[in-house]
Protein backbone atom coordinates (compact mmCIF):
# COMPACT_ATOMS: atom_id res chain seq x y z
CA UNK A 1 0.00 0.00 0.00
CA UNK A 2 1.19 3.47 -0.78
CA UNK A 3 -1.31 5.18 1.49
CA UNK A 4 -3.27 3.90 4.43
CA UNK A 5 -3.65 3.75 8.19
CA UNK A 6 -0.45 3.52 10.21
CA UNK A 7 -1.66 1.63 13.25
CA UNK A 8 -0.14 -0.76 15.73
CA UNK A 9 -0.84 -4.32 14.51
CA UNK A 10 -2.97 -5.17 17.56
CA UNK A 11 -5.14 -2.09 17.06
CA UNK A 12 -5.70 -2.99 13.40
CA UNK A 13 -7.64 -6.16 14.34
CA UNK A 14 -11.03 -4.43 13.85
CA UNK A 15 -10.09 -3.56 10.26
CA UNK A 16 -9.03 -7.12 9.50
CA UNK A 17 -12.20 -8.41 11.16
CA UNK A 18 -14.43 -6.23 9.00
CA UNK A 19 -12.64 -7.44 5.89
CA UNK A 20 -13.12 -11.07 6.90
CA UNK A 21 -16.77 -10.54 7.86
CA UNK A 22 -17.38 -8.91 4.48
CA UNK A 23 -15.71 -11.82 2.66
CA UNK A 24 -17.95 -14.24 4.58
CA UNK A 25 -21.08 -12.19 3.73
CA UNK A 26 -21.84 -11.36 7.36
CA UNK A 27 -21.64 -7.69 6.32
CA UNK A 28 -23.35 -6.27 3.28
CA UNK A 29 -21.46 -3.86 1.02
CA UNK A 30 -23.93 -1.12 2.02
CA UNK A 31 -23.51 -1.65 5.78
CA UNK A 32 -21.92 1.18 7.74
CA UNK A 33 -19.09 0.09 10.00
CA UNK A 34 -16.95 2.21 12.34
CA UNK A 35 -13.52 0.96 13.37
CA UNK A 36 -11.40 2.76 15.93
CA UNK A 37 -7.64 2.33 15.68
CA UNK A 38 -6.18 3.45 19.00
CA UNK A 39 -2.54 2.35 18.79
CA UNK A 40 -0.15 4.31 16.62
CA UNK A 41 2.11 2.52 14.17
CA UNK A 42 5.26 3.88 15.78
CA UNK A 43 4.85 1.20 18.46
CA UNK A 44 5.94 -1.38 15.86
CA UNK A 45 8.55 0.06 13.52
CA UNK A 46 9.49 -3.24 11.85
CA UNK A 47 7.36 -2.11 8.90
CA UNK A 48 10.18 0.29 7.98
CA UNK A 49 12.82 -2.43 7.62
CA UNK A 50 12.04 -3.17 3.95
CA UNK A 51 11.21 0.36 2.81
CA UNK A 52 13.36 2.35 0.45
CA UNK A 53 13.85 5.83 1.86
CA UNK A 54 13.28 8.82 -0.38
CA UNK A 55 16.02 11.42 0.08
CA UNK A 56 14.79 14.98 -0.37
CA UNK A 57 16.41 18.39 -0.19
CA UNK A 58 15.91 19.27 3.46
CA UNK A 59 16.58 22.98 3.25
CA UNK A 60 13.92 24.98 5.09
CA UNK A 61 13.17 27.17 2.08
CA UNK A 62 12.18 24.02 0.12
CA UNK A 63 9.70 22.80 2.74
CA UNK A 64 6.58 24.41 1.22
CA UNK A 65 7.42 23.03 -2.23
CA UNK A 66 7.96 19.52 -0.84
CA UNK A 67 4.78 19.59 1.24
CA UNK A 68 2.79 20.92 -1.72
CA UNK A 69 3.92 18.18 -4.11
CA UNK A 70 3.40 15.43 -1.54
CA UNK A 71 -0.02 16.85 -0.62
CA UNK A 72 -1.09 16.78 -4.28
CA UNK A 73 0.08 13.17 -4.61
CA UNK A 74 -1.73 12.13 -1.41
CA UNK A 75 -4.92 13.98 -2.38
CA UNK A 76 -4.94 12.29 -5.79
CA UNK A 77 -4.43 8.86 -4.22
CA UNK A 78 -7.17 9.52 -1.66
CA UNK A 79 -9.56 10.66 -4.38
CA UNK A 80 -8.90 7.47 -6.36
CA UNK A 81 -9.38 5.41 -3.22
CA UNK A 82 -12.71 7.11 -2.41
CA UNK A 83 -13.96 6.31 -5.90
CA UNK A 84 -12.88 2.69 -5.46
CA UNK A 85 -14.65 2.39 -2.10
CA UNK A 86 -17.85 3.96 -3.43
CA UNK A 87 -18.11 1.46 -6.31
Amino acid sequence: AKIGIFGQPASAVPLASVKKLREQSFLDENDTVVCIVTGGGLKDTTVFENLELKIVNSRLENLNELIGSERQRIDAAASNRRGFLEN
